[in-house]
């Protein structure tokens, strides 16, 4: 049995306001405010570098035969791994609930920049959707994982509630549609934690169960205890980064890639 990496959830002091736990800065607009976390991935990835130069050294290699998730791209004039956004949301519940958290990640040189827009009460929502909606979160290629039938469906329908103009991506390229082409039969099942232990070699330690964040969201909201949000903030960007991973496995040729551990 091959061991692998365990990332734990950051450890938050006793007392700390939300800054402290987790830098980054509260932005303004004309709904109000909401807060965006920037979280190192270096810090608690060391191979954070290296996986932006595999998934360059993928992209680089995309050819005219294409397969699974290069065919998606190929449907666009040439682009850069800049261009990609990797999104990823935590809500409050599956139909008509506020939503909290909107992680993404680009690619900016050696490395991954990861921003999570947080509405630190049901208020603040509008506020963040507005920015995000107006730039703050658009790219010419959006990557989700499973965005097609939740994230997106869900993010316009909150903008719908707020009145708010809303755009589609150029591009979305799906992740769990190619996954399952790709994996299925050879792991248990494509979930995105399963392929992270399968092609990262990574465990998750201490990890808040999908079903149980809006519960925990709603008791941070009720307390403002900012070591609550330290499992949602860490399950949210640890998804971010395993999509760069699984992404940059989808461009390979098909093969046994399985087990591989990539970049822990």
């Amino acid at each position: 049995m091959r061991t692998l990496t365990t990332i734990p959830v950051p450890p938050v002091e006793a007392g700390s306001t939300l800054a402290e736990a987790f830098p980054g800065e509260e932005r303004l607009n004309a709904f109000g405010a909401y807060y965006v976390c920037r979280p190192s991935v270096r810090q608690w990835i060391a191979t954070g570098e290296s996986m932006v130069l595999g998934l360059r050294q993928a992209f680089d290699a995309v050819d005219a035969e294409g397969h699974c998730a290069r065919a998606d791209l190929l449907a666009l004039p040439p682009r850069a791994v800049e261009d990609l956004l990797f999104l990823d949301l935590e809500t409050a519940g599956l139909t008509a609930a506020p939503l909290f958290l909107v992680g993404t990640l680009r690619v900016e040189g050696c490395d991954l920049i990861v921003e999570q827009f947080l509405a630190r009460d049901y208020a603040e929502e509008v506020a963040l959707l507005q920015d995000f909606g107006e730039g703050a979160g658009q790219g010419p290629v959006l990557v989700t994982f499973n965005g097609k039938s939740f994230d997106v469906p869900f993010l316009r329908d909150r903008m719908t509630y707020y009145r708010l103009p809303w755009s589609e991506a150029p591009c979305h390229l799906d992740l769990l549609t190619h996954a399952r082409r790709r994996w299925k039969g050879r792991f248990r099942d494509c979930r995105l934690q399963t392929l992270e232990e399968e092609l990262c070699g990574r465990r998750r330690l201490d990890d808040c169960p999908g079903d149980r964040i809006p519960e925990q969201y709603h008791e941070f909201v009720r307390t403002q205890n900012v070591s609550l949000l330290a499992p949602l903030l860490h399950h949210n960007w640890l998804d971010l980064v395993t999509m760069v991973q699984v992404l940059t496995e989808l461009l390979q040729p098909d093969g046994p890639s399985g087990g591989r551990g990539a970049a822990a």
